[in-house]
């Protein structure tokens, strides 16, 4: 890629581009096999699967590894019904540029298929207007970022939208989530309380000494007011509780519930992570880096961009990464750190040697 500005931090070599990719493709099938898919589990790995951010980000990167995007759906004909599709609306809605609807809206179309999935159904409705005129490409993608070819019949549920691909068939090989492991305790809690708004005050109030009802809402996806009437209702049972430190009512639990982490006794606290803003951010960054244009613009504008992108999630969750949001190399040195910063600060052994 020669451009105007050939020395532009963003003329991503291939290398680079490809360890990004494979950084997340990685952390794609971390999180996917802790849920159940067949693959490597890691018990040591502490962060909180988000399983509606998940999707959202599959839906971009497992393009890039047909294995894992048709293991994905193995396990989502198994427990699809684990998802919020409120919750999933709402991240949408959040992060309008985050995921591929069309993948979103085909993968939608084959799990609404089961009657036990139909409220799947109603994703579908993402891009109806545009059945019919959408360009036909690939569904899978190289490593290099041309789109894999097809050849032979396709599916006809991804056809609709605009994707090629050969017809799906089952691996049958996903499991249950593991409920031992710090990483299920949202899938677990959804399993026991329901997919609702009382799992994610309880994944989030496990997480926290204590917060206040809009910094739960704002964090889990939710409504406000969702949120306060859920908190209300729950503090009648006992097990949660309220303080008025200041002006604002805090609410916490009751230590009893700690026997809910996967391992109580030991150092693997399960760590809450805004998933939905990170991987937004991993997505816009790639995006980014693969747009040719920024190789024919000063390179000052790509410092404008990425404060932009910096800026968008909290300056907590960049701490977490081990990201300095104020003062980030731009371009290549941006990619690279933060695939490190995750790999460092909450995956180790991200990225192969």
């Amino acid at each position: 890629m020669n451009g105007l500005f050939p020395n532009s931090p963003f003329n991503l070599s291939p290398d680079s581009k490809r360890l990004f990719l494979e950084g997340m493709l990685n952390l794609l099938w971390r999180q996917w096999s802790a849920l159940g898919v067949s693959g490597a589990v890691y018990s040591t790995d502490r962060p909180i699967i988000d399983p509606e951010a998940l999707l959202l980000f599959s839906t971009v990167f497992a393009r890039y590894d047909a294995r894992l995007f048709d293991e994905m759906l193995d396990w989502l004909l198994s427990h699809g019904n684990l998802l919020n599709m409120q919750r999933l609306g709402n991240v949408r809605k959040k992060y309008p540029r985050f995921g591929d609807d069309r993948v979103l809206a085909a993968c939608a179309e084959l799990l609404g298929e089961k009657a036990i999935l139909k409220k799947w159904q109603s994703v579908q409705e993402l891009v109806e207007q545009y059945i019919g005129r959408l360009q036909v490409e690939p569904l899978f993608k190289l490593k290099t970022g041309e789109s894999a070819p097809h050849f032979g019949s396709v599916d006809y549920r991804f056809q609709k939208y605009g994707l090629s691909r050969s017809p799906y068939v089952r691996s049958t090989k996903s499991l249950r989530p593991l409920d031992n492991l710090p990483a299920c305790l949202l899938v677990k809690l959804r399993a026991l309380f329901g997919v609702n708004a009382r799992a994610e005050v309880m994944n989030y109030l496990l997480t926290h000494d204590e917060a206040h009802p809009a910094a739960i809402a704002k964090e889990t996806y939710f409504f406000r007011k969702t949120i306060q009437d859920c908190l209300n209702e729950m503090e009648v049972s006992g097990q949660i509780r309220s303080r008025m430190p200041g002006r604002e009512k805090q609410f916490l639990l009751t230590k009893e519930w700690n026997f809910l982490y996967a391992q109580p006794s030991s150092d693997l606290v399960p760590q809450w992570i805004d998933w939905p803003a990170l991987f937004n951010l991993l997505t816009q960054v790639w995006k980014l880096a693969g747009d040719d244009k920024w190789s024919h613009v000063d390179p000052l504008l790509l410092v404008v961009e990425q404060k932009k992108l910096t800026e968008s999630v909290s300056p907590m969750l960049l701490k977490q990464i081990g990201i300095d949001g104020s003062n980030t190399v731009v371009g290549l040195n941006f990619l690279s750190n933060l695939t490190k910063g995750i790999g460092n600060n909450l995956y180790d052994g991200l990225l192969s040697d």
